[in-house]
C-alpha cells in the first residue's frame, strides 16, 4: 500500500463525521466539504481527488471484506490481505447489508 493511501486513511480516521452516520455533522454538507479540503491540504492533493480516492479504497475494502467473509471464498489469496490495512478500515467501514 502506498503512503498516499495510508495518509488518506489516517486523515479520514481523525475525522469521525466523514464515516460515522451517528455523528451530528455527518449530513452537514458544508462541514463535510471543509473536512475534505483540510484532508486535501494535509496530504497534498485537492479535495475532490482525496474524496474519489477514499471512495475507491472504501469500496474495494467492502468488496474484499464481503468475499473474505463469504464461505465460498474461504480459500482466498494471501496477497489480498496485504492490499488494504484491514484493521484501520474495520474501524471506519461497516459492510453493506
Amino acid at each position: 500500500m502506498d503512503t498516499l493511501n495510508e495518509a488518506l486513511i489516517a486523515a479520514v480516521q481523525k475525522r469521525q463525521p466523514l464515516y460515522d452516520k451517528s455523528d451530528d455533522n455527518y449530513s452537514n454538507r458544508v462541514f463535510i466539504a471543509k473536512q475534505w479540503q483540510e484532508i486535501g491540504q494535509e496530504i497534498g492533493i485537492n479535495d475532490q481527488t482525496a474524496r474519489k480516492k477514499w471512495t475507491t479504497l472504501r469500496d474495494y475494502f467492502q468488496k474484499t471484506h464481503r468475499q473474505l467473509t463469504n464461505t465460498k471464498y474461504r480459500e482466498w489469496d494471501r496477497e489480498a490481505q496485504e492490499v488494504v490495512p484491514v484493521r484501520l478500515f474495520a474501524l471506519l467501514v461497516t459492510p453493506y447489508r
